[in-house]
């Protein structure tokens, strides 16, 4: 990863000043953008997949940046991805594939407890 990614508890401290930028507060309400803490909170996304999983990759990724700065890894290919993630967990990952995730609606999984 490009170490001038910053993750999002490198970014927290820049989210105030974000947050009270006039520009940004101005087309927020006048202009239809997004709210300024926006950006934060999709950076979020990443850290919350993060906290229940050794990795998350993002395959074919066409602005990489993105995903490095959520914390997530990019690979061009399925293979790669799982020859980086034998590297790093083992020869026996346990692999969630999303492949319509970013390209369709939302996805939301729930785990339910039957017991």
């Amino acid at each position: 990863m490009d170490p001038s990614y910053r993750a999002l508890p490198d970014l927290a401290s820049l989210a105030k000043d974000f947050c009270e930028n006039e520009e940004y507060i101005h087309k927020y309400r006048y202009q239809f953008g997004y709210h300024p803490y926006h950006a934060f909170s999709m950076i979020a996304c990443g850290q919350i997949g993060l906290t229940h999983t050794s990795e998350i990759y993002i395959l074919g990724a066409q602005e990489p940046k993105y995903a490095h700065t959520m914390g997530l890894k990019t690979c061009h290919s399925i293979e790669a991805a799982l020859e980086d993630a034998r590297d790093g967990i083992g020869d026996a990952p346990r692999i969630l594939a999303l492949p319509r995730t970013f390209k369709t609606a939302g996805v939301h999984l729930t785990l339910i407890n039957n017991t």
